[in-house]
């Protein structure tokens, strides 16, 4: 599993260089929300509707995204679901980027009732990238959360628009 990760990472070096002269990407996110056990899925998934930032940490090998969506469940319910990940990019194609991702995810509900769950969240996605500035983040996350010390799993998927921006100072020198 680990030299296929390395093998498709050095697969497509030209567009690795795209995340060095532009090495911060903001995202808009929409999608649903349900619990992963089937005997607990509501009939409505919750609406997930949120902002992400993410920053290249070591080129072509490691990016950090902080993710703060807004969830909103069908009776007013109303959650912060914020999560930390750090993200192995992958990059088989300059026009198509998927990666996986793990880090802590904190949950802060405000409505109906005020809690905080805290967990791991797992993520696992694409960038369909239509110039090398503006592309489309499919993704789908796991989350687990531990309430009253029993794991909670939530299931997210979620679409949305992406753009890379920034520039390193070496970058800036070459133009």
């Amino acid at each position: 599993m680990l030299a296929a990760l390395v093998l498709v990472s050095l697969a497509a070096p030209a567009h690795a260089r795209v995340h060095e002269e532009r090495p911060d990407l903001i995202g808009l996110e929409l999608g649903g929300v349900a619990p992963a056990e089937l005997a607990e899925a509501p009939a409505q998934p919750d609406l997930l509707l949120g902002v992400f930032v993410e920053r290249v940490l070591v080129p072509g090998w490691l990016e950090l995204e902080l993710e703060l969506p807004l969830r909103i469940g069908p009776r007013s319910q109303l959650t912060l679901p914020t999560a930390l990940f750090l993200k192995k990019p992958l990059h088989p194609a300059p026009r198509v980027s998927p990666y996986v991702g793990v880090g802590p995810g904190l949950d802060l509900a405000v409505r109906p009732r005020a809690r905080v769950v805290a967990g791991i969240s797992g993520v696992a996605g694409t960038y369909l990238w239509a110039s090398p500035r503006f592309g489309l983040d499919l993704d789908v996350g796991l989350d687990v959360g531990f309430v009253a010390q029993r794991p909670e799993f939530t299931v997210i998927v979620a679409i949305g628009p992406v753009w890379r921006f920034g520039g390193s100072a070496r970058s800036r020198r070459r133009r």
